[in-house]
């Protein structure tokens, strides 16, 4: 993908992965789409400072999105949250809640 000119991310979850994994925090899927929805925002901050996404409007860059299991999850809660911004979600063996 970035051979073709796309900009990827992979994130660890707070808790997942190599990530921090804190005991004092009340994991949700509400905590992780909120941790989405700020990465998403500082990355169009950056992003849209460059001249190469200069012609986007409203200072958005379209973002697709893909998780599996809590990811799909988090990135359909993602999706919700940023309707205008996400032009599509793939979803792999995704969750259907936390518990």
């Amino acid at each position: 993908l970035q051979e073709a000119g796309y900009q990827v991310f992979a994130i660890d979850l707070i808790g997942f992965g190599a990530s921090q994994k804190p005991t004092d925090v009340e994991y949700s899927i509400e905590l992780f789409v909120q941790l989405l929805h700020d990465f998403v925002h500082e990355m169009n901050d950056r992003y849209t400072n460059n001249d190469r996404y200069s012609s986007y409007q409203d200072d958005t860059v379209p973002w697709m999105v893909a998780g599996n299991s809590i990811g799909g999850l988090c990135s359909l809660g993602l999706a919700k949250a940023l309707p205008e911004q996400i032009q599509g979600v793939v979803l792999l063996n995704c969750a259907t809640g936390m518990s």
